[in-house]
């Protein structure tokens, strides 16, 4: 037969056990917070990398553009001079 104060000790026992518990659910959902921080920052560098890749096929593109005008514009400026060339000469 149990007395009060082997109830009472049982009791202190249960109370102490469930207040580790409670202090590791703690621990552990700092933990857990950290991680979803460190994969949230993780998702955005992906994010800005992406953003880094359109803007780099951005630049890239207008440098083709501008090089393809160079290109028609030295293509005029010979067709030009051959056409002088052969009216002074023909």
């Amino acid at each position: 037969m149990t007395t009060d104060r082997e109830e009472l000790r049982e009791l202190a026992e249960t109370v102490e056990r469930l207040h580790r518990e409670t202090v590791k659910i703690a621990e552990l959902t700092k933990v857990l917070a950290a991680a979803l921080a460190s994969l949230n920052a993780i998702e955005q560098l992906g994010d800005d990398a992406q953003l880094a890749n359109v803007d780099l096929q951005n630049i890239l593109q207008k440098q083709q553009q501008t090089l393809q005008a160079m290109s028609n514009i030295s293509k005029m400026l010979n067709d030009t001079a051959q056409s002088v060339i052969r009216k002074i000469g023909g």
